[in-house]
């Protein structure tokens, strides 16, 4: 695999930075793309970067698209007609989708194909985290908040909220005057929810998607689900939990639930190639889903600093709002909001 820098300064008429440097190879990163004009603006601008830098290839790395696969590849052929030779035999194309690659237009070596799986892992994680520092933060701290309330913590200092979600004292601070009305300021200048904020709920539960970004896996001959349960257990460290139905249950055993049609997992701070080896170590068979497809494992990636991980029936759980999120993600808003309701009606007892 040959040498990677990021955020590099490349010499030219612009003072560009660009995305990352592999040996000779100009990579430029976009994801989440939804605009095919942001896409046309990508091209052009990695095509004046290779005019200027004749020693240099281009790799246009596309991460989870929100642009279809089948569109990716005709832009791909109508900007090829326009490129001059000199440009179009240095300029390619890779698409990632979930960490996986699903296309690639140019020629690639398997040391540079290695290589951009590295690239990509590394700025998929960088853009995450950017995107969770412009996100709202009142809804991370929400969640933390509620965590705390259901489990009957008590007050909190301001410093301890900050520790736990990883947002600095003025944001903490200024996430707390907007839930003012749900407070209680104590002497002590420690805070604690004292009412259950539903608008609040009801944003996180909208956003839930965005925030969380689910991982979901399927097997054509998939193992038993009490066959991966038990692997799983076996397999289980501090940073993986059970979320979803086996979560719920745990909390509430009288929640009214039938079978087990997928495992909600909640993994903390794992990377994207962790993710990956530990589910072909759960089953070899297992795949990451495609649109239409229905997910039988589904992992989610805490990436504050505290996971709030417990135990229950000797089963590794994650905490009560991540096993409710995952209850309405899996369209099971009945069981989810009947598991709300348990939790908001212990408070106090």
């Amino acid at each position: 695999m040959g040498t990677i820098t990021y955020d590099v300064n490349i010499r030219d008429s612009r003072n560009t930075i660009i995305a990352a440097l592999l040996d000779n190879s100009i990579v430029e990163y976009k994801v989440g793309l939804s605009d095919v004009r942001v896409l046309q603006s990508a091209f052009i601008g990695l095509a004046k970067l290779l005019e200027e830098h004749a020693s240099y290839t281009g790799i246009l790395v596309i991460d989870d698209a929100r642009i279809s696969k089948t569109r990716l590849f005709e832009e791909w052929k109508s900007w090829s007609k326009l490129f001059q030779p000199s440009i179009l035999s240095r300029i390619r194309m890779v698409v990632f989708l979930h960490g996986s690659i699903i296309q690639k237009n140019g020629g690639f070596s398997s040391d540079e194909t290695e290589a951009l799986y590295t690239i990509q892992n590394q700025l998929w994680k960088k853009s995450k985290n950017n995107k969770r520092k412009r996100s709202d933060s009142l809804i991370e701290i929400f969640r933390v908040l509620l965590v705390h309330w259901f489990r009957g913590s008590g007050p909190l200092q301001i410093t301890q909220i900050s520790q736990q979600t990883g947002f600095s004292f003025p944001t903490v601070a200024g996430a707390l005057e907007k839930l003012e009305s749900h407070l209680k300021r104590n002497s002590d200048r420690s805070v604690e929810l004292i009412t259950f904020p539903r608008v609040y709920w009801f944003k996180l539960t909208a956003a839930m998607d965005d925030v969380r970004v689910p991982q979901g896996y399927w097997a054509r001959n998939p193992r038993s689900i009490n066959d991966l349960i038990d692997r799983i257990n076996e397999n289980a460290d501090r940073d993986i939990a059970f979320g979803g139905i086996i979560g719920a249950s745990n909390y509430f055993p009288g929640i009214d639930l039938v079978g087990i049609h997928r495992i909600d997992l909640c993994v903390h701070n794992w990377s994207l190639s962790k993710i990956d080896k530990f589910t072909r170590k759960l089953d070899p068979g297992l795949k990451k889903v495609e649109s239409g497809e229905l997910p039988q494992v589904v992992l989610h990636n805490l990436s504050r600093p505290e996971s709030f991980f417990t135990r229950s029936n000797n089963i590794p759980t994650a905490d009560e709002v991540e096993c409710l999120l995952d209850l309405y993600e899996a369209r099971m808003e009945s069981q989810a909001d009947e598991l709300l309701e348990h939790f908001i009606g212990r408070i106090g007892k």
